[in-house]
């Protein structure tokens, strides 16, 4: 029923959504883009993807909802659970039922993502009338129960205002509000907070996770900021050209990164305390389609690079679900002998 809040649950023995396998190429192109992504979400849970720009964070989400250009995007292996059962992406009407009900994306950037031609609030009731049998009354009532739980203030005047007349943080709360407003299981946030400033940003993943902790929903948030991957995540996933290269509960990724990639990312990080020093950087930029390397995808721009990187490298577990691809984990032998 519209207005009454589910708990979201799941069996604690399977994942809210489990990606076994996602590969999929853009045209013509043989080589595909994301290849072999593999990543799983509980109830209640974080998960932080993170990579540079062009890594294939967005694509994958995108996929998963089914919002990638057809005939353009081409699906080339898919072996998908939700709540324990199989999530097809060949089926649009199944897809269409599952967005926005129980799987919702916040979209990076509110203004291109808000219709300007119509005011918020009935944007956010023609969300809830997708997904329910109430009437427009019921559908606006709950549009402005929405409004007030993502902390807009006068939410009955706000509904009548069109997106431009709302400040960059009030639109993505409305955002929020619309993609929560059919109690969603789980919650993809793509960039919430970009563009926006500091305190707001704190405000919006604070929004975040009183909702989460409200509705048990598990959440998908990706995100270049490891600053905020080290505030909110559970778990990790780092994504690199299209590959999942790391990942595992966050306190290991961030304490014991075993990939050359994810190393790469965490010493690019400013510290706060002691001397200051110059940051580090990962040399190179993220190949294209044309470009991709053979093997490990990341050994063009690696400083561990050996030539047995030109074939697949293997994943190597490290326990507690913390697992990395790379021919040369632990790393902690090569980085001895680096510095050495």
């Amino acid at each position: 029923m519209v207005g009454q809040l589910v708990q979201n649950t799941s069996p604690s023995s399977q994942p809210l959504l489990d990606v076994r396998a996602l590969s999929l190429g853009f045209g013509a192109s043989e080589t595909n883009l994301l290849d072999g992504v593999r990543y799983s979400v509980d109830a209640g849970e974080t998960l932080c993807i993170v990579g540079e720009s062009g890594c294939g964070k967005s694509v994958s989400s995108l996929a998963i909802l089914g919002l990638l250009p057809k005939g353009v995007a081409r699906i080339r292996e898919a072996d998908i659970r939700f709540r324990g059962e199989v999530y097809d992406l060949s089926d649009p009407s199944a897809l269409r039922r599952h967005r926005g009900a129980d799987i919702a994306m916040i979209f990076q950037e509110p203004m291109t993502s808000l219709n300007p031609a119509f005011k918020v609030g009935e944007q956010i009731a023609e969300a809830v009338r997708a997904h329910n049998d109430v009437s427009k009354s019921e559908a606006r009532a709950r549009a402005a129960q929405m409004l007030a739980r993502v902390g807009i203030p006068a939410p009955e005047a706000r509904m009548n205002e069109y997106p431009h007349q709302l400040s960059g943080g009030m639109r993505q709360r409305v955002m929020i509000a619309m993609a929560l407003a059919n109690d969603p299981a789980l919650l993809i946030a793509d960039e919430p907070t970009t563009a926006l400033d500091v305190t707001i940003q704190s405000q919006i993943l604070d929004l975040i996770r009183d909702l989460q902790a409200e509705t048990g929903m598990g959440t998908i948030m990706i995100t270049h900021d490891l600053g905020v991957v080290a505030e909110i995540a559970d778990k990790v996933a780092v994504m690199y050209a299209g590959v999942i290269v790391e990942s595992g509960p966050a306190a290991a990724i961030f304490n014991d990164p075993q990939h050359p990639y994810t190393i790469g990312l965490m010493s690019s990080m400013p510290s706060l305390t002691g001397p200051r020093h110059r940051l580090a950087t990962v040399p190179g930029t993220v190949p294209t389609i044309e470009t991709m390397p053979k093997g490990c995808r990341f050994s063009s721009r690696c400083p561990f690079a050996q030539p047995v990187c030109t074939t697949p490298p293997p994943e190597r577990s490290f326990g507690a679900g913390h697992t990395a691809l790379c021919h040369f984990a632990p790393l902690d032998a090569m980085l001895e002998q680096s510095d050495g």
